[in-house]
């Protein structure tokens, strides 16, 4: 899931179309191989309890995974090691098919808060503990055997 540049990597900044694509492949392997992992260490859950314990886990996870990306340098970084530059969301949310800018506009305007709070709530604080990547997925076997309690 960590994104490791090898040789000859040319970092390259995404649009929302290509995050969407993404998403939907790093949702699939988090169904595949995180989730399996925690089920077989937690035996005792009840299957409705694991199921919500699932569902709450899978969003906490995608946003700490993308801030712990993130956390050396000033994009946003995905799975893949494509960038968002959170700085000039109109570029990530136009669609290069349209000449009219009122929907990137539009999502700029509704989503600009999420990348702002993203960045103040995680981003901020990642960048200045310094996880590795051990830290890490402790904090993220904590977020998923979180009960509510």
């Amino acid at each position: 899931m960590f994104f490791v540049p090898q040789d000859g990597f040319t970092p390259k900044l995404c649009n929302y179309q290509e995050l969407r694509d993404e998403h939907t492949v790093d949702k699939k392997l988090i169904i595949e191989n995180f989730l399996p992992f925690f089920q077989l260490h937690a035996p005792m859950i009840e299957e409705q309890q694991q199921m919500i314990l699932d569902s709450n886990f899978m969003i906490t996870f995608v946003l700490l995974e993308r801030a712990f990306q993130s956390q050396h340098g000033k994009y946003f970084v995905m799975a893949s090691g494509c960038m968002i530059d959170t700085n000039d969301l109109m570029k990530f949310y136009r669609n290069p098919e349209e000449l009219d800018d009122d929907k990137a506009m539009d999502a700029k305007t509704l989503l600009g808060p999420y990348w702002r709070r993203n960045n103040q709530i995680l981003g901020k604080h990642l960048k200045e503990v310094k996880l590795d990547v051990d830290e890490f997925l402790l904090i993220v076997a904590l977020i998923y055997w979180d009960f509510g309690g």
